[in-house]
């Protein structure tokens, strides 16, 4: 859900761009850099939310005994756990930057001029 969510605002938001993104295009900026700015700023924007992070980590540790019970052979506070889903939600985001930027960049700059 989380990456259906940033792919939604990262779409909006290069939408909403489109005609900035392509002055720059046609200024001379480089597809590869517009696009990792683009990524970055996803990114950004998807690890910008701590206090959620913060407050799922203190109720992960009040809740530690009731989630024992619902996962098997694998303890509350498992290290290994926390650091898979960590990895596994940032490249779904960094999928859902990288897609609407990426499609951003390949459109010429005079259609997207003439379209505004």
């Amino acid at each position: 859900m989380a990456a259906i969510g940033i792919f939604g605002v990262m779409s909006y938001s290069v939408e909403r761009r489109t005609k900035e993104l392509s002055i720059r295009m046609a200024l001379g900026a480089d597809a590869g850099r517009l696009q990792r700015m683009l990524v970055f700023e996803g990114l950004t924007l998807a690890a910008s939310d701590r206090a959620r992070l913060a407050s799922a980590g203190v109720l992960t540790i009040a809740l530690d005994r009731w989630i024992s019970r619902l996962l098997f052979d694998v303890g509350a506070l498992d290290p290994a756990t926390y650091a898979f889903v960590i990895v596994v939600t940032g490249g779904v985001a960094a999928l859902a930057c990288y897609l609407p930027a990426r499609r951003a960049t390949l459109i010429h700059p005079m259609t997207a001029m003439r379209h505004e």
